[in-house]
């Protein structure tokens, strides 16, 4: 047998050596792989290798299983979009690894058993990342600074019933099991008493078993679904699966004789033990398994999303105990008045909450420690001076020109704007026409292009697009275009989107309409906001014709319109610059934030068209 070939590394904690660049964000296939998930693979690899460690020591064989298999044999790798490691070992190996690892697993990594914990109601087991130790910073090395809990599936293979309608009850019974025992283990917290006992009953009744309710019901759910597993050895099968599988997908089934070796197949550094017959596997499992196809996950990418949202859940629980102490000492208010009621929203540029005083409510605005190499503050307050008479804005009651720090009164019965209804961005469009021709003198103008460099200053690195400097040239093409066309200088927000437009519809009455969130606004071409709110409203050419002639009346002229598509142009590549820093700082950047960069040379394209009618 052969295990799982890899370079140590020679200093720190961690088993295994990646160069530097394998964790920075990347385009494979057309797909988009962020830092933070290279980050995550490298840990998943890094547990595997302490699988293999103890494989080696006990000789047991396992094998790449099912994605991780495809991602081997047609990436070398994994596949661009999955985010997870799965193996699987023949029943004897797995039980012989179930068995022992525990007593032999390195104290940063835990095991856990199909249905033997609470938290894990799952039909296999996994080696993963011990919490405890993980969040000591002096344990970062060797856990690549992945800041998600990381692990490592291992999936049982057991035997097929070689006759048909056993095996029909076989696959039937553990698909009903399976399904039973997540609803008492894994929802036990949704469940009532009553409920649970209900499905335990209808568990007895399938398959004729006693659960002891005064002992452990994961663990006996485990054992059961092992022995029905189990019923068939391979002396008398010819087929193996991955229950439940062939009950989901019934050309889930392999001969056994493809799993009698294995063979090492590259993966992105090192090489990794497959099945002897991987290509008959694949062609059963997936068919023309050469094809490039994103297909659908057994759970949401990326996996550690719910990891980032119970940080999130964190860091609202910390603010409502500590925001409540702080805005009583700064308002001068007693706590009993106060209350902080939840957060409203949260990106890694800004927290607000909402808390109330006597019943009435109000925002604080937070700014996170990214957004103040970018945001100006002291240029957001000078806007809102001018703008506060007007009552466009949101109510503003305090604004720090230092750290971003805002305080609002609470707008009432709004919703963001819909970028899609068209009669709702007209009444918009003549508030933003009303801001644009306010006559300001405030020195406080800012350069687009100044956005692009200092993104790449906050890098630190080249782009992670190959072509980033050809691109630049051209888009900076678009640039000096604007450059060269007379302006309409105002106030210019310079991140508007529907989030940012706030509508209050009120019966008899206009449509209250609030533009917030001024921290990147200045004096500037009023036209580049026209440009952003089409970017962020993802509208298509025709749509941003139809905003360009709402915006001027049918009367904009040909060199503006190129203008504004040179903005569009200008801008897109500037977002693409935001998202790959906020990429390299753990925000992963989209597959809908990476196309910015295909939507700025699209508006060259239509730049040079212009130009060649000119």
């Amino acid at each position: 047998m052969k295990y799982m070939e890899y370079e140590k590394k020679v200093s720190g904690e961690s088993k295994l050596y990646f160069p530097k660049d394998f964790f920075r964000g990347e385009f494979r296939c057309g797909f988009f792989v962020s830092s933070n998930m290279k980050k995550y693979w490298a840990a998943q690899l890094e547990i595997l290798a302490e699988i293999d460690r103890i494989c080696r020591k006990h000789n047991i064989t396992y094998f790449a299983d099912s994605g991780t298999l495809l991602g081997a044999v047609r990436h070398n790798g994994f596949i661009p979009w999955d985010d997870d490691l799965d193996i699987a070992m023949l029943r004897e190996d797995y039980d012989k690894f179930a068995m022992i690892c525990s007593g032999e697993l390195d104290k940063k990594y835990l095991f856990a058993k199909a249905f033997q914990k609470t938290e894990f109601a799952q039909c296999f087991s996994r080696v993963y990342e011990n919490n405890d130790i993980k969040m000591d910073d002096l344990s970062n090395e060797c856990y690549f600074k992945n800041p998600h809990l990381a692990g490592v599936d291992i999936f049982p293979l057991d035997y097929i019933a070689p006759d048909k309608d056993e095996e029909n009850v076989q696959s039937e019974l553990i698909a009903a099991i399976n399904e039973l025992s997540h609803g008492v283990v894994r929802d036990n917290n949704d469940n009532t008493e009553g409920e649970i006992e209900k499905l335990l009953c209808k568990i007895e009744e399938i398959a004729n078993v006693k659960i002891d309710r005064t002992k452990a019901i994961e663990a006996q759910l485990g054992e059961l679904y092992d022995n029905l597993c189990k019923l068939y050895s391979g002396d008398e099968a010819k087929e193996v699966t991955t229950f439940p599988m062939p009950y989901l997908r019934p050309n889930w089934r392999f001969n056994k004789e493809w799993y009698d070796d294995t063979v090492l197949i590259d993966f992105e550094y090192f090489k990794l033990p497959c099945p002897i017959g991987y290509k008959d596997i694949l062609t059963a499992g997936y068919g023309e398994y050469t094809n490039y196809e994103r297909g659908d996950a057994m759970h949401a990418y990326p996996a550690y999303s719910k990891f980032k949202r119970g940080y999130i859940e964190e860091w609202e629980s910390y603010l409502k105990k500590t925001l409540k102490k702080e805005l009583s000492i700064f308002l001068n208010k007693s706590e009993e008045r106060l209350e902080v009621v939840k957060m409203l929203k949260y990106d890694i540029r800004n927290t607000t909450m909402l808390f109330k005083i006597d019943e009435k409510e109000f925002t604080f605005r937070i700014p996170g420690n990214k957004i103040f190499n970018i945001a100006n503050y002291e240029r957001e307050k000078k806007i809102y001076d001018i703008l506060k008479k007007y009552e466009i804005t949101e109510n503003v009651i305090y604004l720090s020109d230092n750290n971003g720090s805002k305080m609002t009164s609470m707008l009432q019965d709004t919703h963001p704007l819909n970028t899609t209804d068209k009669e709702a961005v007209l009444d918009f469009l003549q508030v933003l026409a009303f801001v644009h021709l306010l006559d300001v003198s405030d020195n406080v103008s800012f350069d687009i292009w100044e956005y692009i460099e200092k993104y790449e200053e906050l890098w630190g690195d080249d782009s992670y697009r190959v072509d980033y400097e050809k691109t630049k040239k051209k888009i900076r093409e678009c640039y000096d275009y604007t450059q060269s066309q007379p302006k309409a200088v105002g106030i210019t927000h310079f991140d508007l989107s529907g989030e940012n437009i706030l509508v209050s519809t009120c019966e008899n009455e206009e449509d209250d309409i609030r533009i917030i969130d001024w921290e990147f606004s200045g004096i500037q071409d009023t036209h580049i906001d026209l440009a952003v709110f089409a970017l962020n409203s993802s509208y298509s050419r025709e749509d941003v014709d139809w905003l360009i002639d709402s915006y001027f009346c049918g009367k904009c002229t040909k060199n503006t319109r190129t203008k504004i598509y040179c903005y569009m142009a200008v801008c897109a590549l500037m977002f693409n610059n935001y998202y790959e820093y906020l990429d390299r700082n753990d925000e992963d950047m989209t597959q809908e934030q990476a196309n910015y960069y295909n939507i700025g040379l699209e508006y060259y394209e239509i730049y040079c068209d212009m130009m060649k009618d000119c």
